[in-house]
């Protein structure tokens, strides 16, 4: 039961630093190009956002997978504590 828990507290400890990164990165996006001081050439300025694009998806799927784990992680509980949970 200890090891569920623990799982689940990891889970969701990862899933909010999942979820922390990708506002960064959403953040990061959004701002792309508002200070002229910050003016890039047209090659620089394309490989920047690709980067960007690209963490954004690697966040997703961080999110998705250990959102999904979570879940997973929480019935397993309830399920070793509740023998009548429908999970």
């Amino acid at each position: 039961l200890n090891a569920v828990r623990d799982q689940l507290s990891t889970d969701l400890d990862t899933l909010e630093f999942a979820m922390h990164t990708l506002d960064v990165l959403a953040a990061m996006l959004g701002g792309e190009g508002e200070d002229p001081a910050d003016a890039l050439d047209t090659a620089t300025a394309a490989r920047i956002r690709r980067d960007n694009m690209s963490a954004i998806r690697h966040a997703c799927r961080l999110v998705e997978n250990r959102g999904n784990r979570a879940i997973a992680s929480g019935r397993n509980l309830l399920a070793l504590t509740d023998p009548n949970s429908s999970t």
